[in-house]
């Protein structure tokens, strides 16, 4: 939720944004949004492959990745999710599509990386938010809005009541960017402010451990009041400038984890439940020797994480350019294109 409020704000905002200023594009924004997400899904699935076609293979690993173990949230086995059709549904976008009145059914998450239900989601929200933007953007034609609104209507028979239910959160995001900008004045307001929304926030995080975690209706509204307070700590933040904090915290720690947290986000789990199957970790009461492996875990998928950031995502400016080479000048490059070029008068100049 707290993700989807995130990618509202930005994304969503990035999107109000150009359509204000008339640079609208379908071809660059879904070309920006896909290698984005490419660049790291494609290499994750593949890893996240490998650690589970190990993992399988170890002593006790039945009871983990046979979807016993409720602590992972595997409550599927992965044995049945580990196939062709789950993989291509996953680069897809299908993993959790579902329509009872056109006999779609749900992919689900490849092999134990059960958080890409939601990358599912964010794809989804990539596009239909343009749709519903354009639909009530008020300079067009009517034949463009009904055209939008039909549009806009097909994807949501296609998604299902779910997907566009959590869309909810997404669009708290984006009515960031509508929020008043105020002047706070003195710095003891802004951070008492921060405070309080960060005390609110932290309050919904940990509460529906306690209370909400075995019902299934009330966890619906309980993820809606996490994307109420993220939203809520998102605009206490960018009220004003952040206070004054020493340079590393600005220039390294919340650049770097910030930079790769998407990585963190698609590789982590496959790790962890291959960690768990190596410790054979339980549930038990807390010792010294539980918090040593608890850090050594911790540290090790972040360090993974890294490893694969620097690998792929910190490269996704540079592969974009080659891309934009290849598939936005092909026509500019063309034999053709520079025969016209060459010929006197013609006037034929590339747009």
């Amino acid at each position: 939720m707290v993700f989807f409020v995130l990618s509202g704000y930005l994304v969503g905002g990035s999107v109000l944004r150009s359509l204000v200023a008339d640079r609208w594009s379908w071809k660059h924004y879904l070309f920006n949004r896909l290698t984005r997400i490419y660049i790291v899904l494609i290499p994750s699935l593949l890893l996240g492959l490998c650690w589970d076609q190990i993992g399988i293979r170890l002593p006790g690993a039945a009871f983990f990745y046979g979807g016993h173990d409720t602590a992972l949230f595997l409550t599927n086995s992965v044995y049945v999710r580990m196939t062709a059709k789950a993989f291509v549904g996953n680069i897809l976008f299908l993993q959790v599509v579902s329509s009872r009145h056109l006999g779609i059914h749900p992919f689900n998450s490849f092999g134990s990386n059960t958080p890409l239900w939601s990358l599912c989601n964010e794809f989804w929200y990539y596009v239909m938010f343009p749709v519903l933007a354009l639909t009530i953007k008020p300079v067009q034609t009517m034949v463009n809005r009904l055209l939008h609104v039909v549009l806009l209507l097909a994807i949501l028979c296609i998604v299902g009541s779910d997907l566009a239910l959590y869309m909810i959160p997404w669009l708290m995001g984006v009515l960031v960017n509508f929020a008043p900008r105020s002047s706070l004045g003195k710095h003891s307001t802004v951070r008492a402010i921060r405070g309080i929304a960060l005390s609110i926030f932290i309050l919904g995080m940990v509460s529906p451990r306690f209370i909400l975690m075995h019902s299934a209706r009330i966890s619906i509204w309980n993820d809606m009041a996490v994307g109420l307070e993220s939203t809520l700590l998102i605009w206490a933040l960018v009220q004003a400038q952040p206070a004054s904090s020493p340079p590393i915290t600005q220039g390294f720690v919340s650049s770097q984890i910030a930079k790769s947290s998407y990585t963190l986000y698609l590789v982590h789990l496959p790790l962890l439940v291959f960690l768990k199957v190596v410790f054979h970790v339980v549930p038990g009461q807390p010792s010294p020797l539980a918090l040593l492996i608890f850090l050594t875990v911790c540290l090790s998928v972040f360090g993974y994480s890294q490893i694969v950031y620097i690998s792929f995502e910190r490269h996704t400016d540079s592969i974009r350019q080659k891309l934009r080479l290849i598939l936005f000048t092909a026509r500019e490059r063309s034999t053709i294109f520079r025969v016209l070029q060459a010929i006197p008068g013609h006037g034929f100049r590339p747009r």
